[in-house]
């Protein structure tokens, strides 16, 4: 028999991994096999939540901000009811990280530090990495822990400041929290 015309099919473990194994070891969700249009749906609402997140903001220029936000879409869509994709984390995560961000942005673009800064990377990394530290103390202190605000802690770090992506990128988070509260009744939790 030549090995042009042997049939390939996946070795038995494999397939009793992917198909029939306990829902923590399973590649497919045993959750989708039973309701499988939900997925798509919350799927294609998550698409619409995004979009109108992209209406607010340029993907490209703002890469950091827009990934946060993506993440935020991600928690809101696939756990829905999760303490992390409640309004109160979701606007109080990413105000944090803005505003504990813009502060570190004011610091470390000021002439002096960043005259300072531009021969010693692993300084401003340092301050970089502070500045995700702050914001998860401040979230756990006040109860708004959002994890995409450890992204746009970095996203507001890492540029000059500018007031105008501030307002931005919290219509966008307010967008994003009205977006939940009204397609609430038609999410489910998909883990």
């Amino acid at each position: 028999m030549s090995s042009d015309n042997r049939e390939f099919s996946l070795p038995r473990r494999v397939w009793n991994l992917i198909h029939r194994s306990s829902s923590s070891l399973a590649i497919i969700d045993p959750q989708f096999r039973r309701q499988p249009s939900r997925y798509f749906v919350q799927g294609g609402l998550a698409t619409i939540g995004m979009f109108a997140v992209l209406l607010f903001v340029d993907s490209f220029s703002d890469a950091a901000l827009v990934a946060a936000l993506g993440a935020s879409v991600v928690i809101i869509f696939v756990h829905p009811t999760s303490k992390l994709g409640a309004p109160r984390a979701l606007v109080g995560g990413h105000l944090l990280g803005l505003l504990i961000g813009s502060v570190f942005s004011l610091i470390l673009f000021a002439p002096p530090v960043n005259a300072f800064l531009e021969g010693v990377q692993v300084l401003r990394d340092l301050a970089l990495a502070a500045s995700v530290g702050a914001v998860i103390v401040l979230m756990a202190i006040t109860d708004t822990e959002h994890p995409p605000a450890g992204g746009t802690v970095l996203g507001m770090s890492t540029r000059v400041f500018d007031p105008s992506i501030f307002a931005i990128i919290i219509g966008a988070v307010i967008v994003l929290a009205v977006t939940k509260r009204v397609l609430r009744r038609y999410l489910r939790d998909l883990m």
